[in-house]
């Protein structure tokens, strides 16, 4: 799922609005079976989220096989950390080190998929 931008987002805002003051229209008319299924189909729809924010995520490597770097991406916010140095064996401190500089130099593209 692609980030929704702001426009988007009042669009489809303004969308639901309306629609809403649709089926409170729909209930207030006399009641017969084609208003209550247009106001319950439309009430169902109003009820499912639209901007449900899908997380994405995903590591790159180092070498010395600890993650270099995680990403999240979780609506429009992108976190990325990387591994406690403390974590690291000592031997491969300075070679993640060394890696997670060049990677962060150079840029690094990181696979992320759905969690």
């Amino acid at each position: 799922m692609h980030p929704i931008n702001p426009t988007a987002e009042q669009r489809i805002f303004e969308l639901e609005s309306a629609l809403a003051k649709a089926v409170d229209y729909l209930r207030s008319l006399p009641l017969n079976p084609s208003n209550h299924h247009a106001a319950a189909a439309a009430d169902q729809v109003l009820q499912q989220s639209a901007l449900a924010v899908q997380m994405l995520s995903g590591t790159a490597m180092a070498s010395a096989g600890v993650p270099l770097l995680r990403a999240t991406l979780q609506g429009n916010q992108l976190a990325v950390q990387t591994a406690d140095p403390g974590t690291v064996p000592a031997a491969f401190r300075e070679q993640h080190a060394a890696q997670l500089r060049a990677a962060l130099i150079r840029g690094i593209t990181i696979d992320l998929s759905g969690t």
